[in-house]
């Protein structure tokens, strides 16, 4: 962004002198750092730094004097205090637009497609510098098409140019104390993610710098599928090239973890539990049994939800019915989840909570939580394997990619996805707003029609992968009458390479032509295989999602149209079960679907099951 077109935010009186003012104590950047020119700490000179700058520069950390040596967390908190001395935010605009015209641009070959910052609304990139040469300090250099954004850079390069990697990885991008230069200014709001992408872009290669001074190979990269302008599909990773066509062999009868958990005795004790606490309603994610919800809903009044509609379920039911206690269940990792959320969304402004819901604000989330209670001991394996081993990693080499994680996820991952989302690199939800993330940053990419390479880290379930594509695809060829910019979308699976094998098991139920083509199929493993679910094994592809086997399904179609009706094994006889009260299993299960599907329709629930929990559900089994 210009001045021109800076100053087309601002207020009127304050663009009409937006080139002539001279602002207070005015900032100047060289090579070596920034400097106002009334402070003491940035006045501070270094005799033996390089070759005298147009401007005095900031002391280097290899100074002697004290105050080139601060560390770069007190060096930005000076900047951010210099910020927020500034009388308003056109001055603080005018501040960042003259650091950067005064910040070096980048040679041609640094503005590769390598050194890109993701996430930033306007193209920018990164270099840095850190081996013997330079005694293991970190020197960077940035640049940008936009002139904020270049004014954020300036700042960011100032401060930690010079420091040792172990001190860039000190500085907290969410420290509020360096709110004014990540967030400060008004008109540039839309360029404050550059702010922080670019903090962790450093704070990425501060990372690989400590391992290359203790001589540590980076480890390999999780396995992912690229898909390119063309839409073309290309695997890098053995595990990659198993989404392509991935199937489970086996004859063992097809469950669910999380699905088994809300049938055990623990999760009982904690429906009886809710049945003791008027009022209660309980909310039983759509992944369980229908003997599950009838059993439930026969104990505490019951609505199903998706991860899509948890959320706003859950917010409804705390504004509808008054004093009401939420039960949630049976996923644990969800359950905290949205505890975690609404404790955030408890610090947000009144007018922020309004938007994701109109009765809600900072009072109502506060009094609701300690009336939100969630199983504790449920979870989907798959998404328990994205855990410590795996953030870590996420970390250390995808700090700066896109990264999504499904409410499902253990807490590390979560919040890990949002802090990604709050600078615009994250989302965390169901999988619709995983996709629905994914697919906007490729329209927008798209949009702007610049050469990019878009990377995700996909939090949840691997076979997501194939309504990626699908949607990247459409995508692509949507926009393919355009002028074509290299744009290349990376879909990562945070999991090892090798979490694939070979197996023969299940082709002994089909014919041998058959048999020998099933045996060359490669099997992500699941944890009857004995790998389990760990960064190491690989079970970020359900074990139980592809336990149908493809003979199977063969022999069922060979039989279609059943005219012996040889098919009456095959059909669902559990529908005919009874309930404890002697009521059908699928009458008074599919009850909470439908309070479910009328949720969503009028977005508010429906006056039976209000009524239910308000009055009680009825005669109820024997506690």
């Amino acid at each position: 962004m210009d001045a021109a077109a800076a100053a087309s935010l601002l207020p009127r009186a304050a663009a009409s002198s937006l080139l002539p003012r001279r602002v207070l104590s005015p900032l100047h950047v060289s090579r070596s750092g920034l400097l106002p020119r009334q402070s003491s700490f940035l006045a501070a000179r270094c005799a033996h730094s390089r070759a005298p700058p147009p401007h005095p520069p900031l002391p280097r950390a290899d100074c002697d004097d004290a105050a080139a040596k601060a560390h770069p967390r007190l060096r930005l908190r000076l900047l951010a205090e210099e910020f927020r001395a500034l009388p308003s935010d056109a001055d603080r605009a005018r501040r960042l637009l003259s650091l950067a015209a005064a910040l070096p641009r980048l040679p041609e070959p640094d503005r590769a497609q390598g050194n890109r910052v993701m996430g930033c609304v306007a193209r920018v990139w990164l270099v840095a510098r850190c081996n013997a040469s330079t005694g293991w300090r970190m020197w960077f250099s940035a640049d940008s098409d936009s002139d904020l954004s270049r004014g954020y850079c300036a700042c960011l390069v100032a401060a930690l140019d010079g420091a040792k990697p172990e001190d860039v990885l000190a500085v907290d991008p969410a420290d509020p104390d360096l709110a004014p230069l990540g967030a400060g200014t008004t008109a540039a709001w839309s360029r404050a993610s550059t702010w922080h992408n670019v903090l962790v872009g450093m704070q990425k290669r501060a990372r690989t710098a400590i391992a290359a001074r203790e001589g540590r190979h980076p480890g390999k990269p999780f396995p992912s599928l690229v898909i390119a302008r063309d839409g073309a599909v290309s695997a890098q990773g053995s595990y990659a090239e198993a989404q392509v066509v991935v199937y489970r062999m086996s004859s063992e009868p097809i469950g669910c973890s999380l699905a088994d958990a809300a049938s055990s005795c623990e999760y009982t004790h904690f429906l009886r539990e809710a049945s003791r606490c008027y009022p209660s309603l309980h909310v039983i994610y759509i992944n369980t049994s229908l003997e599950t919800k009838a059993h439930a809903h026969e104990l505490v009044p019951t609505i199903t939800c998706t991860s899509s509609n948890v959320v706003p379920t859950i917010l409804q039911a705390f504004s509808q019915i008054p004093n009401v206690n939420v039960w949630y269940g049976p996923d644990s990792y969800m359950g905290a989840n949205i505890a975690d959320l609404f404790q955030r969304m408890a610090t947000m402004s009144d007018e922020e909570i309004a938007k994701i819901h109109p009765d809600h604000n900072r009072k109502s989330l506060s009094s609701l939580l300690p009336r939100l209670h969630y199983y504790q001991s449920g979870n989907c394996m798959v998404h328990d394997m994205f855990g410590h081993e795996v953030v870590e990693k996420i970390k250390e080499q995808y700090c700066d990619a896109f990264l999504t994680a499904h409410f499902e996820v253990p807490g590390e991952m979560f919040s890990l996805a949002m802090e990604a989302k709050q600078r615009g690199m994250g989302v965390v939800g169901s999988t619709q707003n995983i996709l629905d993330f994914i697919k906007d940053h490729v329209m927008g990419a798209l949009d702007k029609n610049v050469d990019e390479h878009l990377q995700f880290v996909l939090g949840t379930e691997s076979g997501m992968i194939t309504s990626i594509v699908a949607a990247v695809q459409e995508l692509l060829h949507f926009y393919s009458s355009q002028e074509r910019a290299n744009i290349k979308v990376e879909i990562v699976f945070p999991v090892s390479s090798d979490a694939i094998s070979k197996t023969s098991n299940g082709s002994h139920h089909v014919g041998s032509s058959m048999a020998t083509d099933l045996d060359n199929l490669t099997i992500v493993p699941g944890v009857s295989s004995g790998e389990g679910c760990s960064i190491h094994g690989g079970c970020a592809s359900c074990p139980y999602m592809k336990m149908n086997t493809l003979g199977s399904l063969i022999k069922i179609c060979h039989q279609l149209p059943d005219k012996n009706n040889k098919l009456s094994v095959y059909q669902a006889n559990r529908i005919n079960v009874r309930t404890p009260l002697g009521k059908s299993v699928a009458e008074v299960g599919c009850e909470p679907i439908l309070h479910m599907r009328h949720f969503q329709k009028t977005r508010r629930l429906p006056n039976k099951l209000v009524h239910q929990v308000v009055h009680g559900n009825g005669d109820k089994p024997l506690q």
